[in-house]
């Protein structure tokens, strides 16, 4: 239930005065503050129901998956999708776009499989300079592999505001995913809190049904992909595929070579049939300059890394690699992005800056 009062209707757009929601319905108004009664719907004899589900939050699962057409690497997507809302830039638990050369960029939370959905709720950043609500926002919905633009029946409120909740209405509808197109304000960049999306009371949450874009994901720790080390030699690293991103100074979800006496450490991913890979993402843990807590000196940024595949019985560097940032960053998503090819296994070199050991929480591989 939602009891709202507003002036003059400007700041939830439902028009002026007192008025109280069911279910995001009107059951009852007045257009000055008083003694209102509304007249509820009549309970069935069972209070049981299905509680709506947001189904885009994700903390250690294989979907939803989070991607964006462009991210800080301070602030990657998965922060969008961890079920915190925090609008102070510590902690950083925020995506942004700080840094884009696009006039226009998106978010987008895919579901594996198709889910009835009735609302998405957008906490929109405002720093006051640099990362802003956006000018406008659309939402898209997929549906048979297509994305169109979702039947929006409202919008609270009407135009991008920081701080707050944007309520965005729909039909209840089956999806495979949302995205979320923003075009940015003149003075600076998007960027989210979170973002949310409902399914309505009473609709069921279906099992995935789709294979992951990334290709390195294995919550169980069993089978295949499987991950290995170079050091510690008999190190479970599975830690690295458990869709947990411990970028924090609190979780204990990593991997660290300290004490390795060697220049440079691998991490190995093994697929079970040969499969096309076209980039990868690590994210670094351990001492950084941005990183407004200190985390631990001994662990720093490696000096590179790269990217090599088995080719037969031999490991290669794959050819066209690009990284963003162009510099190894800790705490931090660091893209690495290389021409497509068919293998049965890849692995990410780590060579150690001076005296110091390198680490990491996650790796995705697309």
């Amino acid at each position: 239930m939602d009891i709202i009062w507003d002036r003059d209707g400007s700041r939830y757009g439902l028009g002026a005065g007192l008025r109280v929601r069911m279910d995001n319905r009107e059951v009852a108004s007045r257009e000055t503050m008083g003694l209102l009664e509304a007249r509820l719907p009549q309970a069935g004899a069972s209070m049981t129901f299905t509680r709506p589900h947001n189904m885009a939050v994700n903390n250690g699962t294989v979907f939803p998956e989070i991607t964006a057409s462009f991210s800080d690497p301070k602030h990657p997507p998965f922060w969008a999708a961890d079920g915190g809302v925090f609008y102070h830039k510590v902690p950083t638990t925020r995506w942004t776009t700080e840094g884009s050369p696009n006039a226009e960029d998106w978010i987008e939370v895919d579901f594996g499989g198709v889910q009835t959905i009735e609302r998405v709720v957008l906490y929109f950043l405002d720093d006051g300079e640099g990362i802003v609500p956006p000018s406008s926002y659309a939402v898209e919905i997929l549906q048979e592999g297509t994305w169109q633009p979702a039947d929006v029946r409202s919008r609270i409120p009407g135009q991008p505001t920081g701080r707050r909740a944007n309520t965005v209405l729909m039909g209840p509808t089956g999806a495979e995913g949302v995205r979320v197109h923003f075009e940015h304000a003149v003075n600076g960049r998007t960027g989210l809190a979170e973002i949310e999306v409902w399914t309505p009371a009473g609709a069921e949450v279906e099992p995935a049904t789709s294979a992951p874009t990334n290709l390195a994901i294995n919550t169980s720790g069993e089978g295949y992909p499987r991950m290995t080390a170079s050091f510690p030699e008999e190190a479970d690293v599975s830690v690295l595929q458990d869709g947990q991103f411990g970028l924090t100074t609190y979780q204990s979800n990593r991997w660290i070579t300290r004490d390795s006496p060697n220049a440079t450490d691998w991490i190995r991913i093994d697929f079970e049939e040969p499969t096309t890979i076209r980039e990868a993402e690590v994210y670094l843990w351990g001492n950084s300059p941005w990183y407004l807590a200190r985390v631990d000196s001994t662990v720093t940024d490696p000096r590179t890394l790269s990217v090599e595949v088995l080719v037969g019985a031999e490991w290669q560097p794959v050819s066209g690699l690009s990284a963003f940032p162009d510099k190894p960053l800790a705490m931090a998503r660091n893209l690495l992005r290389f021409d497509p090819i068919e293998t049965h296994a890849v692995r990410i070199l780590f060579t150690h800056a001076d005296g110091a050991a390198s680490g990491a929480t996650e790796i995705i591989i697309r």
